[in-house]
């Protein structure tokens, strides 16, 4: 009588378990660290090539940043920016973006961060992201709130990129290229 209640209950547990590895799997929102390939493409629903993934820690919580392109473009990007969650069993999106009708090569995203305990203010953090074609940037400054100095990110020798700071973004103070010239136009249409 106990080995047939005992069997009941595993082939329920089996069960469960088969019906949440399905949803998890299938979900657009989640994203598990082993399989982050399908869960960006199930995102975007396309076929992506990751280019970069940055983990990020900002007001208390973990990040994990990713930029991807779709495999027929490499200059199309999309920024996936997810949350950590139960310690890194799982990730959970919390912000995404895509270039749109946009042909800058460098883009950046403010991102508002909410539930930050003990905190009465508003908490952004900034990605700047892109796509150094031709390693033709070699450095950008910016100018971020929260920071004392402009930020300056050395790129020469990255075709992608993806930065992360807290505060948000105020001005792109200037971008110079592998020639010395001012580049700054990559971050325009």
């Amino acid at each position: 009588m106990r080995i047939k209640k005992l069997s009941k209950v595993l082939i329920i547990i089996v069960f469960l378990a088969c019906i949440l590895s399905i949803f998890f799997s299938n979900s657009k929102t989640i994203m598990f660290s082993s399989n982050m390939k399908k869960g960006i493409d199930n995102y975007w629903n396309n076929k992506v090539s990751i280019k970069e993934v940055k983990d990020f820690e900002v007001y208390g919580k973990k990040f994990k940043l990713v930029l991807s392109t779709p495999i027929n473009n490499e200059k199309y990007k999309y920024l996936n920016c997810y949350e950590e969650k139960m310690n890194g069993l799982y990730y959970k999106s919390y912000r995404a973006s895509e270039q749109g009708g946009s042909n800058n090569l460098f883009g950046f995203s403010t991102i508002f961060v909410n539930g930050v305990v003990d905190s009465n203010k508003e908490n952004y953090f900034t990605i700047v992201y892109g796509y150094n074609k031709d390693f033709q940037v070699v450095s950008y400054e910016i100018k971020v709130s929260e920071q004392e100095k402009n930020i300056v990110s050395n790129i020469s020798n990255k075709e992608y990129c993806i930065n992360a700071f807290k505060g948000h973004i105020q001005d792109i103070v200037n971008v110079i290229g592998k020639d010395g010239s001012d580049k700054i136009n990559v971050f325009e249409d």
